[in-house]
């Protein structure tokens, strides 16, 4: 199995009570869970950071929209920022992947000396996807 992150869009960011039942709502999978939450009130959207396998992270995904559709009007929304729906981004992308930060990343979870300087950032990222790892029973070895 494969670590992959999805940064979900929705188009709500000013309920700070709705963002958390979105949240929550993809904390249910068992197989994913959100490592972080963006609010952006000038332009009402929020992005859910979501870690998981592929299928933790379509569950959470679909999870959360069921949310969204049962209880967002887009007819009372307003926000700088163009929606197409209540869900209108959902990308997803594996964890590590071959980009300078992905090695140096790697590096750091393997307690090898990186060939950059790592900031406090990265390493707190690392951190907390290798945690997510742990928690939703996957192995992490090597990468590369």
């Amino acid at each position: 199995m494969r670590l992959m992150g999805c940064l979900l869009n929705v188009s709500e960011a000013r309920s700070a009570d709705m963002v958390s039942r979105l949240s929550t709502a993809a904390q249910e999978s068992r197989h994913a869970a959100v490592v972080h939450v963006f609010r952006d009130e000038p332009y009402n959207r929020s992005v859910l950071t979501i870690v998981g396998t592929s299928g933790g992270i379509k569950e959470a995904v679909l999870r959360t929209a069921q949310v969204a559709i049962e209880e967002l009007d887009l007819r009372d929304h307003n926000g700088e920022h163009p929606r197409a729906g209540l869900i209108d981004l959902v990308p997803v992308h594996p964890l590590w992947n071959t980009s300078l930060r992905a090695r140096n990343i790697a590096s750091v979870i393997q307690g090898e000396p990186s060939e950059s300087e790592e900031d406090g950032d990265t390493k707190r990222y690392v951190a907390e996807c290798v945690g997510v790892a742990r928690e939703i029973g996957l192995e992490v070895g090597k990468l590369g």
